[in-house]
């Protein structure tokens, strides 16, 4: 039982661990290097003010600096964004080649099957034996609800613009 407790006391110490700031802001950096300081509360100020803090004080050159800053940054962002999408999207129309292929292998097996049951029983499937088999009857009732459609409509199968 006290595994258990010095276990979570350790998980609760690394947690606190990385919920601490990357870079801690040292107190004594003032005393050693007055330049480090002020660098750092310049970078600290300017970081506030990109996230929309501390502007009262600035002028109306500052605010249009500060807008396009953020503009450029904002642009970089969508770009970044866009770029993302645009392989996301190749990598699942790759994906979608790939399932179609499997599917047309899978239904060429299927119908080498459904050829080869009907030859082991020495005639081809007629539709009393589709109702025997469910599988059959089940996919040869979409065939004639499909092209039922298709037809109604005026058009031929398709998937993915591809003619099957």
């Amino acid at each position: 039982m006290t595994d258990v407790f010095q276990g979570h006391k350790v998980h609760a110490e690394k947690m606190q661990k990385l919920q601490q700031p990357s870079v801690p802001l040292l107190p004594d950096v003032g005393s050693t290097n007055p330049l480090l300081s002020k660098e750092l509360a310049a970078k600290t100020r300017e970081l506030r003010q990109i996230k929309g803090e501390e502007l009262e004080g600035l002028s109306l050159e500052d605010l249009i600096r500060l807008e396009r800053q953020v503009e450029k940054g904002q642009s970089l962002v969508k770009q970044m964004k866009a770029e993302k999408l645009l392989k996301l999207i190749a990598a699942f129309k790759g994906k979608e080649a790939l399932l179609v292929e499997e599917n047309k292998r899978l239904k060429e097996q299927v119908e080498a099957k459904a050829i080869n049951l009907s030859g082991e029983q020495g005639s081809l499937q007629s539709p009393q034996s589709f109702n025997n088999n469910p599988c059959l009857a089940e996919a040869h009732d979409q065939d004639e609800d499909l092209a039922r459609t298709s037809l109604r409509l005026g058009v031929g199968k398709q998937l993915s613009g591809v003619q099957i």
